[in-house]
Parts: structure tokens; C-alpha cells; sequence
């Protein structure tokens, strides 16, 4: 006896080996279009880091003493130390999500810095921080700070050089296994530079 597909075409019989060749083909399909899509995934990833990567950050945003949600002056990167800035808006959902990826990324090579932009009240950005549990020291932006990073897309990581260059960037969500990836290839692509 004959049988329906999926489609509704009928078949005839098919004995187990054709079975096992079409589950493979259907299996090396899966594989097939994973590693595409993961792909492409990476490649507009890696696109959108170079709107970031090499510019440099003037040195006065490192040197200015910048507004902080805790009242205390903003601290700068230890010698040899990378910096990350997480750019946040309050009102962003996915920042919301995001900031747990830093909950256990103690590391003495980088330094996390979060800096809150487009608020209207110190308040919200203060909700946010009580809201989400952020630990690290927040810089409460304003204006030249703005227009100094260039930033309009929430949320943002810029991973800084001790000099003060963009060495990466990226926005959108991202879990904790993939900034740690990306922080060691920095790493390793920039031991020669910064040892």
C-alpha cells in the first residue's frame, strides 16, 4: 500500500534506506542553512563594528570630570586597561535585558562604564539602574558627551583601547557568552598592541 506525504502526493513504498538517504539529505539541508544564517548573522554583525571601529574618542571626554548618577567624579581606565562602554537609554527595553551580562565579568583587563543617554530626568536613569540591578558606575551624559560618542542606537557597547581608540563596537542584544567572546578576541587580536 501506497502512502501520503506531506504534501498530499501519493508515494509508493519505500524501504528503510531511503528512508535513512532522505533524513540525511534533510539533516545536511538543517545544517546547511544553520551555517548560512549564522553566517549572515555574522557578517552584518561585523559590518556594523566598523561604524565604530577606529575612531578615536577625543581625549577630552576621558579627561573632563563627566556628571554621575552616584555624585562621585566619573573614573578613568588603569594603565593598560580596556574600557567597555554599555550605552544605555532608560526607556529601552532590550538595555533592560542586557544589563545582566555583566553581573560576573570581574576581569582586570577592562572596565565597565555605563553612560545613560536620551533622558529627560536623572530620575529615570536612576529607575533604570534600581530597576535592572546595574552595578557599574553610570556617567549621566548630556550634550557634548552626545555629540563626542555619536551614539543614537540603544543599547551600545564600545570596547575603548588604553589610548583611547574604538576598538569595537556593537548595538543591539547580546548574551553573556558572546561579549565574553568578543572581549577575548580583542583580546588576543590586540595582545601585540596593548601589552
Amino acid at each position: 500500500m501506497g502512502f501520503h506525504n506531506f504534501f498530499g502526493k501519493k508515494r509508493g513504498k519505500t524501504n528503510s534506506t531511503q528512508g535513512a538517504v532522505t533524513g540525511w539529505s534533510y539533516a545536511k539541508r538543517v545544517l546547511r542553512d544553520t551555517i548560512l544564517l549564522g553566517l549572515v548573522v555574522f557578517l552584518v554583525s561585523w559590518a556594523i563594528s566598523f561604524k565604530f571601529t577606529g575612531r578615536a574618542i577625543p581625549k577630552e571626554v576621558f579627561s573632563r570630570h563627566w556628571p554621575t548618577l552616584s555624585g562621585s567624579p566619573a573614573g578613568s581606565a588603569a594603565h593598560g586597561e580596556f574600557l567597555v562602554l554599555f550605552v544605555f537609554a532608560p526607556w529601552c527595553h532590550v538595555c533592560h535585558l542586557n544589563t545582566g551580562i555583566f553581573d560576573h565579568m570581574d576581569s582586570p583587563l577592562y572596565r565597565v562604564q555605563g553612560v545613560a543617554m536620551s533622558y529627560d530626568d536623572p530620575k529615570e536613569v536612576d529607575r533604570f539602574v534600581h530597576e535592572t540591578g546595574f552595578k557599574p558606575q553610570v556617567i549621566l551624559s548630556d550634550l557634548p558627551l552626545d555629540q563626542a560618542l555619536g551614539i543614537n542606537q540603544y543599547p551600545t557597547f564600545l570596547v575603548v583601547s588604553p589610548s583611547g581608540e574604538v576598538l569595537t563596537g556593537w548595538t543591539g542584544y547580546t548574551t553573556s557568552l558572546g561579549f565574553w567572546l568578543r572581549i577575548q578576541a580583542i583580546r588576543f587580536l590586540t595582545s601585540h598592541r596593548f601589552s
